[in-house]
């Protein structure tokens, strides 16, 4: 079993390190040693620069037969910071091409959606703005629903439907509002 105490771990690392016992007999993977400083070494590639040298620094400290138990303990408690610490990682999203076009169904569904949306704040006196007002959307969305540019979710629809007093069937035929009472 691997310790858990930094001075007790530290022994047994050291111990198989400089031991010479044969390694034929025993499996590198099957050493917990050599298991556990291959996971370090793993994740210590993941690190920082500035993160491997604080690593390596501490790892000196901690190594070295100078430092008192508070200093291994001390290096120790810093060493599994730096190891637990997730690097934080960019990458490269694609982006949906807004210009793509609608499947045949969805564009239907987005033209039906659109024209009632615009049926219905005219029917209720309401310009872009203040529909956009009303249901706390911007009025550059309102705009773009309405110009069939984009797929409204049903928050987005609900919000609408509310702001125009209406039911969310009457944009969305596909809604059943008897059944969501």
């Amino acid at each position: 079993p691997i310790p858990t105490n930094p001075s007790k771990l530290k022994r047994t690392i050291m111990q198989n390190i400089l031991s010479n016992r044969p390694q034929a007999a025993q499996s590198l993977f099957e050493d917990p040693t050599v298991l556990a400083l291959a996971v370090i070494g793993e994740r210590a590639r993941r690190l920082s620069v500035e993160d491997r040298r604080d690593l390596f620094e501490l790892t000196k400290e901690w190594l070295d037969p100078e430092t008192d138990e508070e200093g291994v303990e001390s290096a120790w408690r810093a060493i599994l910071e730096i190891l637990a610490h997730e690097p934080i990682r960019v990458s490269r999203m694609e982006l949906i091409d807004e210009n793509a076009p609608f499947s045949p169904g969805l564009k239907k569904w987005i033209d039906f959606v659109a024209a009632k949306i615009r049926e219905l704040r005219l029917q209720a006196g309401l310009t872009q703005t203040q529909l956009a007002e009303r249901s706390g959307l911007p009025q550059s969305h309102v705009s773009r629903l309405e110009g069939r540019k984009h797929s409204p979710t049903r928050v987005t629809l609900e919000k609408i439907a509310a702001a125009l007093g209406r039911p969310l069937s009457d944009l969305d035929p596909s809604t059943d509002d008897r059944a969501e009472s």
